[in-house]
């Protein structure tokens, strides 16, 4: 009976090494994946961040040249109507097709 108790301890000790060893390895390897999910996120979040500024960038330049060209536009093309309310009729027509066609180009692009 104390030879078998003593090979039931010897066996509970490898198994017990066995896991603790195994417990480690699982330890660093979910540190690991932990690290890079981290470092991925971090990079996504850069990226997006990166792209959204210079496509907001990109808007705010376009309406900012977009309302000073309009404006040129308006005082050469000013002197040749006779009446103010073509101008903003006609300026207001032009508006509305240019936003239509922005519209249709946008959704097809997608």
């Amino acid at each position: 009976i104390g030879s078998e108790l003593v090979s039931l301890q010897g066996k509970f000790e490898v198994v017990s090494g066995n896991f603790a060893e195994l417990s480690r390895k699982i330890d660093t390897e979910t540190s690991s994946v932990v690290g890079k999910i981290e470092e991925l996120k971090k990079w996504t979040v850069e990226q997006v961040d990166h792209i959204f500024s210079r496509k907001f960038l990109m808007m705010i330049g376009s309406i900012i040249g977009g309302v000073t060209i309009l404006f040129g536009t308006l005082k050469f093309i000013r002197g040749y109507f006779p009446s103010p309310n073509v101008l903003i009729i006609g300026s207001v027509s032009l508006g509305a097709v240019i936003i239509l066609i922005t519209f249709i180009v946008a959704r097809q692009t997608k």
